[in-house]
């Protein structure tokens, strides 16, 4: 019987582990288990340097990435009071020539979309939603156990733990205990390039740099949009519980 990889967890992580263990081993047998009850990606813009592009352009994606990611032609730097350009660093040209792929901006969804489009036209792939993995065994010699919790359970000769900053299967592993908020605050946000005033629309990543803040802008979406992430230092609400993602406050931004 072909080797089992188990993976826990359906985000980035999660789709891009289990679509190079496919690569990697085209005889590996791949079984992913998401605690969601479908396959969604939340969030805003990431940036994809041109190491990992090559790792996406080696697995087969280039085309479909070319068609949805931006691809910026240089990072600009600026003070974030007075507006004066601190450097610039070319990106498109640059990047290619220097180490042999591209820079590239892109939605968080538009990347999970493609890993995940990959993965379901693959046969010896098992996607599987609403299976929340809540404890694993681990037998010297023998197979790991993977148990959810409903009760169902999954044996594989590997587990690959990919689900996220609140993961009880890294925690048991590694006992460091539960993340802690570290004192920053990112705010972010998408705007239509076409509301985006004249004077600001632009192809470039566009760094702005102060005391205890930093904002970034770049465009996404094959340049249909503007991701704006604006990342402060300060406390939580009195109120929100431990989580990864909170609701924004405007006031609370303007006043930082």
């Amino acid at each position: 019987m072909a080797a089992h990889a188990l993976v826990v967890g359906g985000g980035i992580g999660g789709l891009a582990v289990a679509l190079a263990c496919r690569r990697a081993q085209p005889a590996l047998r791949v079984t992913l288990l998401e605690r969601a009850a479908a396959f969604t990606e939340v969030g805003a813009g990431i940036q994809l340097g041109p190491n990992a592009v090559r790792v996406l352009f080696d697995w087969g994606l280039e085309a479909v990435l070319r068609e949805v990611a931006a691809w910026p032609q240089r990072l600009r730097v600026r003070d974030s009071a007075s507006g004066a350009e601190l450097g610039t660093l070319p990106l498109a040209g640059r990047a290619q020539a220097r180490y042999g792929q591209p820079y590239a901006t892109i939605h968080r969804a538009d990347l999970h979309a493609v890993l995940l489009a990959a993965l379901r036209d693959d046969p010896a792939v098992a996607l599987c939603c609403g299976v929340e993995a809540v404890d694993y065994r681990d037998a010297q010699g023998g197979p790991v156990t993977v148990t959810a919790a409903d009760g169902q359970c999954w044996q594989a000769d590997v587990l690959l733990a990919a689900d996220g900053v609140w993961s009880c299967t890294r925690e048991r592993l590694l006992g460091d205990g539960p993340a802690h908020f570290s004192g920053h605050l990112a705010y972010r946000g998408l705007v239509p390039m076409g509301l985006v005033p004249a004077g600001l629309r632009s192809s470039e990543v566009v760094v702005w740099l102060g005391p205890r803040l930093h904002a970034v802008h770049y465009p996404v979406r094959a340049g249909g949009w503007m991701n704006v992430v604006i990342v402060v230092e300060g406390p939580l609400p009195d109120e929100a519980a431990p989580s990864w993602d909170h609701a924004a406050q405007v006031s609370a931004l303007r006043h930082a």
